[in-house]
């Protein structure tokens, strides 16, 4: 009889890693953009792009991250090297919390260059010179963030290709036959 869910936890991840990873680097690719284009007609696009790619991309993350634990326990009895996955995790784990971090410091930065930019200049900073130093580190924070978040996204994935193209992950083999050929070579 089929079931409606497979038995094969481990097939889970793949269906809910990727589109993280498209979101993310399009919404790198639209920051490092609306660097470039902030100040023309057009920036506020660029603005939205990164915002909504980089929401859902976090957002994703989680899923992906999750389902990468449950997949670990069943894919470490298939390969012969289980460390690649431990470091795949950990790599993962890395670029869920920046990219939730790169996110909290672009919201903080809109919000402080949106409305409240005249009440705090007046209010908590009297001289426009301050202000416009602290909008220069958020903003400064902000770039680093988010390129971390592009690099380390791309060895996560490069470590999770190895465990697939190197280790079989994800293939029907037993422990026998994998390292066997592995050993082989």
């Amino acid at each position: 009889m089929n079931e409606l869910i497979p038995s094969r936890v481990e097939l889970f991840h793949p269906m809910f890693v990727h589109f993280p990873v498209a979101l993310l680097l399009a919404g790198v690719l639209a920051r490092l953009l609306l660097l470039l284009f902030e100040n023309r007609d057009r920036g506020h696009v660029f603005r939205w792009i990164f915002l909504w790619c980089w929401t859902l991309g976090s957002l994703g993350c989680i899923a992906a991250y999750l389902t990468g634990e449950e997949a670990e326990s069943v894919v470490n009895r298939i390969i012969c090297d289980p460390t690649l996955t431990h470091e795949h995790a950990d790599f993962a784990l890395y670029t869920l919390a920046l990219s939730w971090g790169a996110l909290f410091v672009s919201v903080l930065r809109m919000f402080f260059s949106g409305r409240l930019k005249a009440k705090l200049e007046q209010a908590v900073m009297n001289t426009h010179s301050k202000f416009k130093a602290v909008m220069r580190g958020i903003l400064l924070a902000e770039l680093l963030l988010v390129v971390a978040v592009g690099a380390v996204l791309v060895w996560t994935s490069h470590l999770g290709g190895k465990l697939v193209y190197t280790q079989g992950a994800g293939y029907l083999q037993t422990p026998d036959n994998t390292c066997a050929e592995d050993a082989s070579e």
